[in-house]
């Protein structure tokens, strides 16, 4: 199968693959690789494509024309549900968050103060070296 007709192919799968209402606007040049399906060694082109929600990849048997598999490359934010981000800025913006970080910020420059009025006191009893 020469690489047009494969290049055409997948846009085809991969438009009916995802049910998108128009073909992937930006698909890799065919790529002639030879691996290993269903148990057997065979020549495949193997097609790429950037999708809204990550991209997928094709492989098409190079001599028929045949699917040999469709993998989903999706964004981690389309898999999983949970949005790490987000649940890091609501916890920021939290009162408790607040209030904590405002408690550890005291502490932190009370010890400093302290430090600070130990290091002059210590500093106020050496006697003057005349």
């Amino acid at each position: 199968m020469p690489r047009a007709e494969a290049s055409n192919r997948a846009e085809k799968l991969i438009q009916w693959q995802y049910r998108l209402p128009l073909p992937p606007d930006r698909l890799s040049d065919p790529l002639l690789i030879s691996g290993t399906f269903d148990g057997e060694t065979r020549l495949a082109w193997m097609i790429t494509a950037a999708l809204d929600n990550g991209g997928s990849v094709a492989y098409l048997d190079a001599a028929t024309g045949n699917t040999l598999a469709v993998i989903a490359a999706l964004t981690p934010n389309a898999v999983c549900p949970f949005d790490l981000r987000g649940a890091l800025v609501d916890m920021a913006r939290s009162r408790a968050f607040l209030l904590f970080a405002g408690y550890v910020g005291v502490a932190i420059m009370g010890t400093i103060l302290v430090w600070v009025i130990r290091r002059r006191i210590q500093h106020d009893k050496q006697p003057i070296q005349r």
